[in-house]
């Protein structure tokens, strides 16, 4: 047996996740739209390949939030997690490229060729030849294709060719200004490596979690949707998504940065989980003690019934 949602009770707790965690879903998708606006409107020449690459970052991270948010809204929080693992390596990506931009932009462009390489192989293997249709000479020049893979020995390691480990160590420093960012940045990086491993390599509890055996002794599958992990994905996704963002407009000077910014601490600050402890004897007139600068009773109140 299982247990497939209609439409009609996918779209009511689409409506009632939604309603559930209204600042979470709020504080991503701002965030989209403000790029979105800006996009469409600013003028700005991307005059090396440092400026495309970064671009091509944030693109990548716009597209896969947005993957996060219809996952969460839907009520499949735990398959949000493995989304964030990739929306996580493309924040690792973009700043451990501009640590070093027009050599390591020249590298990912050559990892790009490498991909290249290696699809055309794949679609030999398949036969889909004649469905690819023509294809570029240097794909069939070994002596190219030697120059492109000798750049990178260690495959794995992806175009960076460093253990994430020593990535994670590089870019950490780039959080050092703000108070306790170095230590939000290392928290941030492990939630995103635990998600990964509990979904990329098949988490045994999400997995067991969804089979049970009912009343009467049958195998049940729970497909249907759900809030586990709902609120952790979209506040993750938001602070996630937010560094690539600001990484971009720092570069290209983004004019109302600074008025950005300060809009930006404020979504991540209701994002947050208060202690109950945290709120006792906070008036509903309050400042709310997540320092987001709201009065308690439109901030956190709501979040702590």
């Amino acid at each position: 047996m299982s247990s497939y949602p209609t439409e009609e009770e996918t779209q009511y707790q689409r409506r009632v996740i939604r309603e559930t965690f209204p600042r979470l879903f709020e504080a991503i998708e701002e965030q989209l739209r403000y790029v979105d606006e800006h996009l469409a409107t600013g003028q700005r020449r991307y005059e090396n390949k440092y400026d495309l690459a970064l671009a091509g970052h944030l693109a990548r991270a716009s597209k896969t939030a947005m993957g996060i948010i219809t996952l969460c809204e839907y009520g499949y929080g735990e398959l949000a997690q493995s989304a964030l693992r990739s929306l996580g390596e493309t924040m690792v990506s973009a700043y451990y490229m501009s640590l070093d931009p027009e050599p390591r932009a020249e590298r990912f462009e050559a990892y790009a060729k490498l991909e290249a390489i290696e699809a055309y192989r794949l679609i030999e293997r398949l036969g889909w030849q004649r469905e690819a249709g023509d294809v570029p000479e240097h794909l069939q020049d070994e002596a190219w294709i030697a120059e492109v893979e000798a750049q990178f020995p260690r495959r794995v390691d992806g175009w960076m060719q460093e253990p994430m480990n020593r990535v994670i160590d590089a870019i950490a420093p780039c959080w050092q200004e703000e108070a306790q960012g170095d230590e939000q940045f290392r928290r941030i990086a492990n939630l995103l490596h635990f998600f990964g491993d509990q979904h990329s390599h098949v988490g045994t509890g999400d997995t067991m979690g969804l089979i049970r055996v009912n009343e009467e002794g049958q195998l049940v599958f729970h497909l249907g949707p759900g809030k586990k992990w709902v609120p952790q994905s979209l506040a993750v996704a938001a602070w996630v998504y937010g560094q690539v963002f600001d990484l971009w407009a720092e570069h290209f000077e983004l004019p109302d940065l600074e008025s950005w910014r300060r809009r930006w601490r404020v979504l991540i600050s209701r994002c947050q989980t208060l202690d109950p402890a945290a709120v006792a004897g906070v008036g509903r007139n309050d400042p709310c003690p997540c320092g987001s600068g709201f009065k308690y009773k439109r901030c956190h109140e709501d979040l702590m019934r």
